[in-house]
């Protein structure tokens, strides 16, 4: 069963004093922010030094472990750009985008940077010698667990500057194209460097919309293959690729990629605008006026993009406001860091929430020098996991904790989008992991899978008794497989899952890998006792090909 965090430890944070969130960042530029991009091989192909700096930084680099990769050193050529250009650190929405342009797919980066001046008529062999002592002091501040590193030289009049961008890969990704191919598919695989329950993929499909990915079942974790379909009509498209630890339903993030039509074109960030066309911006003086403007500005959104509105679930809504500011402070080095899961995760659960909740997403954006609700929204819809929390059809119920800075101003939220069960129709469910069962066969370039058609009635009455609450799943199974056994005169294996998510399927790669597949899959839900969300039970049973019966 899923661990939530009980109220109790929700009103253990709220209790204790929390610390103002920093505000440090500077602002966008009103004209966005461009990276010349350049290179289509740069994601793939190794670092090489471009100029003497290169060479002098790789030399003192030496072996330590990072490597050095041209999208890290591209992420420090523009963070040193926008220091030089603004003499502060880009804000979080931009430097997502500048790393995510240079082809780092990582989350989150580091950077470290050093400045000096000048005289005027300075050379950069000049400035090149004074500066060994800067680069080696640079290096020390790379933590020994970087993975991979970049670095750049800057200057502006007499400004000298250093910069360097590092990160810690939480998966170790195969070579890729950012560049759809013909079928307009964009295919990450790789390792991921913990334990993994399921895997999941978003991918944003024009101003308002966002699908999930395929996950391809055979896979066993910690492996992943996902393969998101860019929609036709987008120039450029963000992915977030994420997972889930055993036992938990927070999502961690651990790819950020930004697919492309064309790699070889500058790529300009820009603010996606929501607001009505000639409105002035809103300012929200307080955190309640704040959170109902949110809510109002969302749904003339979600109409805009088909879908029905959502209501502000007022006693959760409560308890989000006060922790909100705990969990900005945990997130910004304020706070007590593992304050974030705990609060993330006793939102998700949604305790004062009514209804059978089948899964929910979270979402958090604190967005420095402004006041206008319209704009926060706008920011966080930029992003997949900030559309399946606030844009994903089937979301009834929002909560939201609000929290209003100033000096300088700043607006922040945590969101939680809830989705409920209504009856027992998994149709759709079965037919999601039915086709994720073909495309993972295409892939091994063998046919469908054959349905056991006549045993979809028994699969069901025997779901139904599980949703019910006169059956184990354990007692499903054997049941259906002992009529399947009696029906088709065949030996027949299963298994049965029990997870919040369908994307916890795995199909055993020897299941899936048979010439000739003859299987039949059934979804349901239940509500194990003290749960906050009931469960999903997929059963799979398929004709054993290995044996034969006398």
């Amino acid at each position: 069963m899923v661990e939530f965090p009980n109220p109790a430890a929700l009103a253990a944070i709220a209790a204790r004093p929390a610390a103002r969130p920093p505000v440090e960042e500077a602002d966008v530029a009103a004209d966005g922010w461009t990276v010349e991009v350049g290179d289509p091989n740069a994601a793939v192909e190794a670092w090489q030094p471009r100029d003497p700096w290169d060479r002098a930084f790789g030399a003192a680099k030496g072996d330590r472990r990072a490597r050095l990769t041209r999208p890290m050193s591209c992420v420090a050529r523009e963070i040193g750009r926008y220091f030089l250009a603004h003499q502060a650190a880009p804000p979080h929405e931009l430097q997502q985008f500048i790393n995510a342009a240079c082809g780092a797919a990582v989350v989150q980066i580091g950077f470290q940077t050093l400045s000096g001046r000048f005289p005027p008529g300075a050379t950069d062999e000049a400035m090149l010698a004074s500066a060994q002592p800067e680069i080696e002091r640079l290096l020390s501040r790379l933590p020994t667990d970087a993975s991979e590193v970049g670095f750049a030289f800057g200057r502006r009049g007499e400004q000298m500057l250093l910069s360097m961008a590092f990160a810690s890969s939480d998966a170790e990704l195969s070579p890729f194209s950012l560049v759809p191919d013909g079928n307009g598919e964009v295919a990450i695989e790789g390792v991921l460097h913990d334990e993994a329950q399921s895997f999941a993929g978003y991918v944003n499909h024009g101003r308002f919309a966002v699908s999930s990915c395929f996950v391809d079942p055979a896979l066993e974790r910690p492996r992943f293959r996902i393969v998101c379909k860019v929609d036709p009509e987008d120039q450029r498209a963000w992915i977030e690729l994420v997972y889930a630890p055993p036992k938990r339903v927070l999502a961690r993030p651990f790819a950020q990629i930004l697919a492309r039509r064309n790699e070889q074109v500058a790529l300009t960030y820009a603010l996606q605008v929501y607001a009505e066309p000639h409105g002035e911006p809103q300012v929200a003086p307080n955190a309640e006026q704040f959170a109902q403007a949110v809510v109002t500005e969302l749904n003339r959104v979600r109409a805009l993009g088909g879908l029905s509105a959502v209501r502000l679930n007022l006693d959760e809504t409560a308890s989000a406001t006060q922790v909100a500011t705990h969990y900005f402070a945990a997130a910004l080095g304020r706070g007590q860091p593992t304050d974030m899961d705990t609060i993330a995760l006793a939102l998700l659960a949604g305790w004062h929430v009514t209804g059978m909740i089948r899964d929910g997403g979270f979402v958090s954006s604190l967005l420095p020098h402004t006041r206008d609700p319209g704009r926060w929204l706008a920011s966080t819809l930029e992003m997949p996991l900030g559309r399946s929390a606030l844009m994903m059809e089937g979301i009834e119920e929002i909560a939201l904790g609000p929290v209003v800075l100033d000096h300088p101003d700043a607006l922040g939220a945590v969101v939680v989008g809830y989705r409920f069960h209504h009856g027992n129709d998994h149709a759709d469910d079965v037919k999601r992991l039915l086709i994720r069962t073909v495309q993972a066969r295409r892939r091994m370039k063998l046919p469908p899978p054959t349905r056991l058609g006549d045993m979809q009635a028994v699969m069901q009455a025997e779901l139904a008794r599980v949703n019910h609450g006169t059956a184990q799943p354990m007692e499903a199974l054997q049941r259906v497989l002992a009529r399947g056994v009696n029906q088709f005169g065949a030996d027949m294996r299963g298994y049965v899952v029990e997870a919040t998510s369908l994307d916890a399927l795995e199909i055993p790669a020897e299941v899936l890998a048979q010439p000739k597949l003859v299987l039949e899959i059934g979804v349901t839900h239940h509500k194990p006792q003290g749960a906050a969300w009931a469960q999903f039970v997929i059963l799979v049973i398929f004709v054993d090909q290995h044996t034969t019966r006398a």
